[in-house]
């Protein structure tokens, strides 16, 4: 409707303002946001040896590696 002054409540921004500085500002003007990490925005494939590439079995209490080998605890 024109003329209507509606606050805005939800609002999409770009990884510029993935910071808590910029993040509280909305935060304290009560606007839902929707901000990408810089990782997603670069679209940066994670490396195949990061942490989050092996997988725990906690039957076994083990780790195996992206390749499929078993990582097994040495003190």
């Amino acid at each position: 409707m024109p003329g209507s002054k509606k606050k805005c409540e939800i609002s999409v921004a770009d990884c510029g303002y993935a910071n808590t500085t910029e993040l509280e500002k909305i935060d304290k003007q009560e606007i839902k946001a929707i901000v990408s990490s810089q990782k997603q925005s670069l679209h940066q494939e994670e490396k195949p040896f990061r942490k989050s590439q092996f997988i725990y079995d906690k039957a076994h209490d083990h780790y195996k590696c992206p390749e499929g080998h078993i990582l097994k605890f040495r003190g």
